[in-house]
C-alpha cells in the first residue's frame, strides 16, 4: 500500500510581488504512484524601504504616534512594522520606543458609570 505524500516548494517573484506555491501530491492509483502538481498564487504585501520605514518611525516618535500609525503611513500591517523594527534593532539601530495605544476595557465603562452615579448623588 502506497501512502499519499505532500511537499511544498515556494518561490518568490519579486517584480510582480507574487509568491507561487507549488504542491506536489503523490497519490496511489491502480497500484502506481501518480504525481499531480498544483500551483496557487498569493499576493505579497509591498516591500518597505529602509528609508521610508525609518522616516515613518521617526515621525511617529516625534509626534507621539504608535506602531499602528507607522503601519497606516506605510500601508502595511502592524505585524509587518514590528518585524521591520526588530530587524533594525537586531542590526544595532536603537529605534526609539513608540507609545502603546490605549485599549478600552469593559472596566472603563463601569468606571465611567460609577463616576456618573457619584456625581448625581452629590448634586
Amino acid at each position: 500500500m502506497v501512502k499519499s505524500k505532500r511537499s511544498k516548494v515556494e518561490s518568490q517573484v519579486v517584480d510582480t510581488q507574487e509568491v507561487t506555491v507549488a504542491e506536489a501530491v503523490v497519490e496511489p492509483q491502480n497500484g502506481k504512484e501518480v504525481i499531480e502538481m498544483t500551483k496557487t498564487k498569493r499576493h505579497k504585501s509591498p516591500s518597505i524601504s529602509r528609508e521610508d520605514f525609518f522616516a515613518a518611525w521617526m515621525h511617529a516618535s516625534e509626534t507621539g504616534g504608535t506602531v499602528g500609525d507607522v503601519a497606516t503611513a506605510l500601508g502595511v500591517s502592524v505585524t509587518r512594522v514590528s518585524q521591520k523594527a526588530a530587524q533594525f534593532r537586531a542590526n544595532g539601530v536603537d529605534l526609539p520606543t513608540l507609545n502603546r495605544p490605549k485599549r478600552a476595557t469593559s472596566f472603563d465603562a463601569f468606571k465611567a458609570r460609577l463616576d456618573e452615579s457619584i456625581a448625581r448623588k452629590s448634586a
